[in-house]
């Protein structure tokens, strides 16, 4: 795949994350399921993590759609959610329940993010959605843009450490601090392509699993 190319994992590396694969399948099925991965990256299955998980690993690298992993599937999983940088990571938050891709949350999806944020026994957040709406819509268009969302995610940072929890955990699991070697050298050259927008980065990842979805 071109992503795997373009973080320049090496045989080596990839050997590595295959015993991780192995060892995560634990019924030696040669695919990880749900709660194997959940079990990996050692979360509570809350609706709020099984709806990031969903988007950010089976649903962006599931090719066949059959709610498992295989190895080559497993092995881009690594390389996109070990390789997020942590504005890409809230990013994809942003962009997973910013349902309709208007480029904002709506009233309906702030109170899905609110009400997945709850489940989880946030008393540091507010119950009610429309306090959140009407503290951090600026701009007052109605919605939170990814500007307002940042800086929710900057006042309320314990509602999103699950995600970067489960980041860190898949990287230390797979290549452990030669990720950070791998993300920096990556983002180094691609931010550079893009100019440091966020927004484009997400979509050249966006182009390069589709592409590996129409190789394989």
């Amino acid at each position: 795949p071109i992503l795997i190319r373009r973080l320049g994992l090496t045989s080596s590396q990839i050997g590595k994350i295959y015993r991780c694969f192995r060892k995560i399948d634990e019924d030696g099925s040669g695919q990880i399921d749900m709660p194997e991965f959940f079990k990996m990256i050692d979360t509570l299955d809350t609706p709020f993590m099984r709806t990031l998980v969903d988007k950010m690993v089976f649903d962006m690298v599931d090719i066949d759609n059959d709610g498992q992993l295989d190895f080559n599937e497993f092995l881009l999983a690594s390389a996109l959610v070990c390789s997020f940088s942590k504005d890409e990571l809230l990013g994809f938050i942003f962009e997973t329940f910013d349902e309709d891709n208007s480029g904002i949350i709506s009233v309906d999806e702030l109170k899905n993010l609110v009400d997945a944020i709850l489940t989880m026994g946030s008393a540091l957040f507010p119950s009610d959605f429309m306090s959140v709406m009407n503290s951090f819509d600026a701009n007052n268009d109605g919605g939170i843009d990814y500007g307002e969302f940042l800086t929710m995610s900057k006042k309320y940072p314990v509602i999103f450490f699950p995600a970067m929890r489960m980041q860190d955990t898949f990287q230390r699991k797979t290549l452990g601090d030669t990720w950070i070697r791998i993300e920096e050298r990556y983002h180094k050259k691609e931010y550079d392509r893009v100019s440091g927008d966020v927004s484009r980065m997400m979509s050249l990842r966006a182009n390069l699993n589709a592409d590996f979805k129409k190789k394989r």
